[in-house]
């Protein structure tokens, strides 16, 4: 039976956590994603200025986001198993982010390259512009985390 406790990651059910990041949480992500891909091509052609990348449709933005959703999740995974090494020690989640960035960076922008029809050089360069955009999203986001949080504790 389906209720609100198997919403939570950590209700007694993992696989219905697991079921509910991946029909929920994958398509609202590529979704935010996808819009963040139109920007970074705009950005991308604004910087540049002649030899423009098309800007990919809406559906084809979702596509190629819920792409490389996927395949950072399996290079992070690797990442993590490679570096717990043989003993399978406990990895930090950052830890494995950091080692598996050059290679999301590069599969990302073959991505790009093939869903966009351009060349792997312009296609970094929308990787690079999708990158800067998210970690500008992200710093707004935790700043406004981080005022909510400052006001509530001065409220108490």
């Amino acid at each position: 039976m389906l209720d609100s406790s198997m919403l939570v990651l950590g209700a007694a059910n993992p696989l219905a956590g697991i079921l509910c990041l991946l029909f929920v949480g994958l398509p609202i992500g590529a979704l935010i994603g996808a819009v963040i891909l139109r920007a970074a091509v705009s950005m991308f052609n604004s910087l540049a200025g002649v030899d423009l990348v098309p800007e990919p449709t809406m559906t084809k933005a979702f596509g190629m986001m819920i792409m490389v959703a996927i395949s950072n999740l399996v290079i992070r995974f690797m990442a993590s198993i490679i570096l717990a090494g043989p003993s399978g020690a406990e990895v930090p989640r950052y830890l494995s982010s950091l080692a598996a960035f050059p290679f999301t960076f590069l599969i990302c922008s073959a991505i790009f390259s093939s869903g966009l029809p351009t060349s792997f050089k312009r296609a970094m360069g929308v990787a690079v512009c999708h990158t800067v955009i998210l970690l500008l999203v992200l710093a707004v986001l935790f700043g406004i985390i981080f005022a909510v949080a400052t006001v509530g504790k001065l409220g108490s």
